[in-house]
């Protein structure tokens, strides 16, 4: 819901601590500039705390089927070696 974001998806990927923690994959708006710290403030007093996703990645776009699903799949092999530090 945040006006900076034209697109997202939530995956997991690896944390040193809690083995995986939800990470953002997001295609932000053309025209609104928005950064990692916006969109992860945007979640305060939405959702308890540790649903808060740790970190956010910019991409231009997200990797869609021929019915316009994310294909999640694909996103997790993309970011499959990022690890999230305690």
């Amino acid at each position: 819901s945040h006006p900076g974001v034209e697109a997202a998806a939530a995956i997991a990927v690896k944390h040193e601590k809690w083995a995986e923690r939800p990470y953002l994959v997001i295609v932000p708006r053309v025209d609104y500039d928005v950064s990692a710290s916006d969109i992860l403030d945007s979640y305060e007093g939405k959702v308890p705390r540790w649903w808060h996703p740790d970190d956010v990645a910019f991409v231009n776009e997200l990797p869609r089927n021929a019915t316009g699903k994310v294909l999640k799949n694909k996103l997790r092999a993309e970011f499959e070696n990022t690890l999230l530090e305690k």
